[in-house]
């Protein structure tokens, strides 16, 4: 082996190896709580936030102030959870969108699960099939800050 493939073998086992200690190091993250009342009744409740902060130059404030700020509160979700007895459970997911600029409260799933055994389960309510929904978690852990499509039942 060459001083050239040396030193590439080593950046690249160096590379893996802060790759692996870094999967490794990632904890695991839940948002929410789950309360447990007995062994059958149990109620889970999750959120989401997006907000952001907005900083403009304004030359022509009235007060004198040359920035002009505003925080936004850009989407919300709340995520609730239960079980009210061995069979059966409930979901229930909402959302606001633009929050800050006077949006209203949709719901995204309203769901009553009746799960007898993993052969037969009937689903009654409301949901959204997941060709129609951008992603469970919504626009939360996406890389880009906007991410809503034009599905019919998106914002």
């Amino acid at each position: 082996m060459n001083f050239n493939s040396r030193v590439a073998f080593a950046q690249r086992l160096s590379a893996g190896a802060l790759l692996l200690v870094g999967l490794y190091a990632t904890p695991a993250v839940h948002a929410g709580a789950t309360f447990k009342i007995d062994d059958t009744k149990w109620l889970s409740i999750g959120a989401g936030l997006k907000t952001s902060f907005a900083a403009v130059d304004d030359q022509a404030g009235v007060d004198g102030d040359k920035w002009d700020t505003d925080f936004f509160l850009n989407n919300i979700r709340l995520y609730l959870n239960g079980q009210l007895y061995k069979y059966i459970k409930l979901t229930f997911n909402t959302e606001c969108h633009n929050c800050s600029d006077g949006g209203s409260v949709r719901v995204l799933d309203a769901i009553a699960r009746f799960e007898f055994n993993d052969y037969f389960n009937a689903w009654f309510g409301r949901t959204l099939v997941p060709a129609e929904r951008t992603e469970l978690d919504g626009p939360f852990y996406n890389p880009f800050f906007d991410t809503f499509g034009k599905s019919p039942f998106e914002p």
